[in-house]
């Protein structure tokens, strides 16, 4: 087994510096050895830690930013565009563990209506937030409109544990960008609620269209509501989207599976001269 050195700097807070997404992967075919003379830096967007280091630079981000390919050699990024240098790494990719997208066990039973978890404000999600609950109570436990008595805990877990009882989830991002798919669609298809979604006008081509109420399918806000307001309202419409699997033909996308993966790092490897 080939041993590789690897150094993570300017990540955000909590990432594990030792054990991560990208260990994990490589260590399917390489023994991997993190170092303070890495063959490799992997950097995100906290720092400029990474100038430091005259090795091959990798940079990743999952946040709505562009690689500087004048900074770093290669890049992980949600962009739609694969070539020698860039590879699509969406960050749902990193926060939910994908095989457990197509295994996933669903309660259909639920005891509760719509969730809302945010730390930010963003204009179409709040509009829309205050627009479902005309209809009904929406439950925001984060920071961002809050309006219970509980606030969720911090963790992916604490997160996921809580939406599991909520028929539907409000999974928007902060900004909208084709190729932008963060955690939050996955959070919720992973606890088995039903994602109302806004943000990446492609999303259909990362989980199946089937499974999510789009809303980048419509025309208004008010439209969107509608549609909340029909599968709420029929039992065999709610449950046909609960019973679709998370990605088409329940097959991982290519992007996430670790083969795949594992490639382009080969290509980056063997290109640096390192292997």
């Amino acid at each position: 087994m080939d041993r590789i050195k690897i150094k993570f700097v300017d990540f955000w807070p909590g990432f594990d510096y030792k054990k991560n997404f990208f260990t994990d992967i490589l260590s399917l075919k390489y023994e991997v050895v993190i170092s303070k003379k890495p063959d490799l830096v992997i950097y995100s967007n906290s720092g400029r830690t990474f100038e430091k280091y005259s090795c091959i630079k990798i940079y990743y981000t999952g946040e709505n930013r562009r690689a500087n390919f004048a900074e770093c050699d290669y890049a992980f990024t949600f962009e739609h565009s694969n070539t020698n240098r860039h590879y699509r790494l969406p960050l749902y990719a990193l926060a939910v563990p994908c095989q457990e997208l197509i295994t996933r066990q669903v309660n259909k039973e639920k005891s509760k209506f719509c969730n809302f978890v945010f730390k930010k404000s963003c204009e179409y999600r709040t509009d829309f937030f205050k627009t479902l609950c005309k209809y009904k109570k929406v439950d925001s436990v984060g920071k961002c409109l809050h309006n219970t008595s509980y606030f969720i805990g911090p963790k992916d877990a604490d997160k996921i544990n809580f939406i599991k009882d909520y028929k539907f989830t409000i999974a928007m991002e902060n900004c909208s960008h084709s190729g932008y798919t963060t955690e939050k669609i996955a959070h919720a298809l992973l606890a088995g609620s039903i994602p109302i979604y806004w943000g990446n006008r492609d999303i259909g081509l990362d989980f199946n269209p089937k499974c999510f109420i789009n809303c980048h399918d419509y025309n208004s806000i008010e439209e969107v509501v509608e549609k909340v307001i029909e599968i709420d309202n029929n039992d065999e419409l709610y449950l046909s989207y609960l019973n679709e699997p998370c990605f088409v033909d329940n097959q991982l996308n290519t992007y996430v599976n670790p083969e795949n993966i594992l490639k382009q790092f080969e290509v980056i490897l063997k290109n640096g001269s390192i292997l």
